[in-house]
């Protein structure tokens, strides 16, 4: 077992590798925020890359140093480390735009005066299936769209 690891330590990066390896760190950062949790996706996106660099400094340097691409006669050059940051900033984006979202969907925007001043039939939500209506699973979602379904009906 242990040769196996060392070989694996000791193996030169290449272009095929290199891809492996960061669609191997994609699908698990993927994972961990649709099944766990996404604040626990951005930390370990952060810490496995910082960890790895603390924990085996040359084989990190040298891997992200790998020259994957050149452009313009080596004016350019793109390294798995531009790949690393891109992969960052594209799940770091992805992670903050869901957290927005659901933060604003469930945030409830009437004033408590309005609240006790509607009607009994506008608080109550019908719960009735229609033909071609679909459960949606999350509430807010589904709060939302029963409302525009409200003011679509009112302006028919």
């Amino acid at each position: 077992m242990i040769e196996i690891i060392n070989e694996l330590i000791n193996i030169e990066y290449s272009g095929i590798l290199s891809i492996i390896i960061f669609l191997l760190f994609l699908v698990l950062i993927l994972l961990v925020m649709l099944f766990i949790s996404s604040y626990l996706a951005a930390a370990i996106m952060l810490i496995l890359p910082i960890a790895l660099l603390v924990i085996m400094p040359q084989k990190s340097i040298g891997f992200l140093a790998y020259e994957q691409a050149e452009f313009l006669n080596g004016m350019v050059i793109i390294n798995n480390l531009h790949i690393l940051l891109f992969i960052w900033s594209t799940l770091l984006g992805i992670i903050l735009y869901t957290e927005f979202i659901s933060w604003y969907i469930s945030k409830d925007n009437r004033k408590p005066e309005i609240k006790m001043k509607q009607k009994a039939d506008d608080l109550e939500i019908t719960t009735e299936k229609k033909p071609g209506q679909v459960n949606i699973p999350f509430k807010s979602i589904e709060r939302l769209l029963q409302k525009f379904e409200k003011i679509i009906k009112k302006n028919k």
